[in-house]
């Protein structure tokens, strides 16, 4: 097993990309704390997967804009786990799709707190325990959108996610030398709850102007999140992997 005797956390996995992924690692061997804000019925779905696997799950509701639920995340984790080895920050808001020149700050704002103010909270508790162990793994979800052209409508979400970017590059930078890398894996168009709102016909438009003429799964995420966790991507930091098909050429 490739993550045997490691531990995880997860934003967002009650879920969608999330729970893919705190699957894939759990299937690998991991130890898998679970994240969600709101929905605990899919999160303890997401547990109950994890422990199918006979692997070691927990759940933590904590919603990752608010620094102080971050902390206690933190504290109970090293509690139980004794800290971890992998973050990934995967948590999103909901979204409205709106024409740009209708878009308020709260808008902006909303999407902000969860990527950004999210991904700096749990960075900031978590980091810490890696650094003092030589060691770890900080792996970010983005977007494609954030680095191809973007789609209409969604001008709230790319600037979450190209914040992101910024944001990771420099712990990228500055964890280096403490022996932990930051990755980001930016996913394309794909199929989940988050997505349910495209009309098929725009999907399978997507889909067609893909090169490899399919859209994104949440497994092709999670195999792409599982190899940035594991030791053969030991000298790779501060790179965004697309997982989009091609999209990223076009």
């Amino acid at each position: 097993m490739l993550l045997k005797n490691k531990a995880a956390l997860v934003t967002g996995s009650s879920r969608g990309i999330g729970a893919a992924i705190a699957l894939k690692l759990a299937e690998n061997g991991c130890r898998i704390a679970v994240n969600y804000c709101q929905n605990e019925a899919a999160a303890n779905e997401t547990l109950g997967k994890i422990q199918e696997l006979g692997n070691e799950g927990i759940l933590f509701k904590a919603d990752v804009a608010n620094e102080e639920n971050v902390n206690e995340m933190a504290e109970d984790i090293k509690k139980r786990f004794g800290g971890i080895d992998i973050l990934v920050n995967n948590a999103s808001s909901s979204i409205e799709a709106k024409f740009i020149l209708d878009l308020n700050w709260e808008d902006l704002k909303k999407q902000i707190d969860t990527a950004v103010k999210g991904t700096f909270y749990c960075s900031k508790a978590f980091a810490p325990g890696m650094v003092e162990k030589k060691a770890g793994r900080i792996i970010n979800i983005v977007s494609q959108y954030s680095v191809g052209l973007p789609p209409q409508k969604m001008g709230h979400y790319v600037t979450a996610k190209t914040a992101m970017i910024g944001l990771s590059k420099s712990l990228a930078v500055d964890l280096a030398s403490h022996g932990v890398t930051v990755n980001m894996v930016s996913p394309g168009l794909t199929e989940t709850d988050f997505t349910s709102h495209i009309p098929e016909r725009m999907k399978k438009m997507f889909a067609q102007q893909t090169p490899l003429k399919k859209n994104t799964t949440t497994e092709d995420v999670a195999n792409s999140v599982l190899f940035l966790a594991s030791d053969s991507a030991n000298h790779i930091t501060g790179i965004n992997l697309p997982v989009c098909g091609g999209m990223i050429m076009m």
